[in-house]
């Protein structure tokens, strides 16, 4: 069965995010007017969806298409069930950083910090005076605090800066003070998302610029799948809010109850 070779798999463990982007999905399809219900896994149900491959993964990504992961409430206790059963499995979250306290991220880098390979990926897209305009209801002082309790206890961090006309100015600075933190890496990115509508402006020197290219499939690349909040299991995230009914699993079933569907089938990695 195809699921012998998942090496890697993304999980959102909650649709809940206190920040507000702009461009963000979850933003723009109401979730912070209660147009959408959260979700959220359980300990109990990541169980239940991943036993059967747990012992076998070399990454397990939080990060996913709409929530932010530390705003659920188990996650400490399922990345410690991941690393009781498959200690070298690779642990990897991306965040906004303004949720939780010191206690908790110091905990998280306790949990995790055996593996110099495990990280966190933090969005950080500017300074104190920029970084709001973007990641809305991210308190600066309480991601600041909670980025250096995690990096002091032992952490390994990322720094990703959304860059926009607003912030471009502040690179140079944000990666000095990344560096002075204690950052292992910092990366700057440009989105994709802008319309001719966005009050948000890309950065002066930003050129879209059509090309030819080739093309490779991510997730077969990696021999990865998607779950997600509600505990479905996808191709990729990319196919999160398809509407195909093939992909929709019952919730409690584990996953090689999936492994026979016909469209599953062919997507079997080669």
């Amino acid at each position: 069965m195809f699921v012998d070779k998942i090496k890697e798999i993304h999980v959102e463990p909650t649709t809940v995010c206190q920040a507000e982007c702009p461009m963000c999905p979850r933003t723009l399809q109401g979730y912070h007017l209660g147009k959408v219900p959260n979700k959220f896994l359980t300990l109990e149900n990541f169980q239940l969806k991943t036993e059967a491959i747990i012992n076998k993964l070399e990454k397990v990504l939080f990060c996913g298409v709409l929530g932010e992961p530390t705003a659920c409430g188990d996650l400490l206790n399922i990345i410690q069930w991941i690393l009781d059963n498959n200690p070298t499995c690779t642990i990897g979250i991306n965040s906004n950083g303004g949720l939780r306290d010191t206690t908790w991220w110091q905990n998280l880098a306790h949990i995790t910090k055996h593996n110099p390979y495990n990280y966190v990926v933090f969005s950080i897209d500017g300074l104190e005076d920029t970084n709001h305009i973007y990641r809305r209801n991210v308190n600066w002082n309480t991601l600041m605090n909670n980025a250096k309790a995690y990096i002091n206890s032992g952490g390994s961090a990322q720094w990703d800066m959304l860059v926009f006309k607003h912030n471009e100015h502040q690179i140079d600075i944000a990666k000095s003070l990344a560096s002075e933190l204690g950052f292992n890496f910092f990366r700057t990115k440009v989105t994709s998302r802008f319309s001719k509508n966005d009050w948000l402006q890309p950065p002066t020197d930003h050129i879209v610029e059509n090309i030819s290219t080739s093309f490779s499939c991510m997730a077969k690349d990696t021999a990865s799948l998607y779950l997600s909040a509600e505990g479905l299991w996808y191709p990729c995230c990319y196919t999160h809010t398809s509407k195909q009914t093939e992909f929709d699993i019952e919730w409690g079933k584990p996953i090689r109850d999936i492994s026979e569907q016909s469209l599953w089938i062919s997507l079997k990695l080669s």
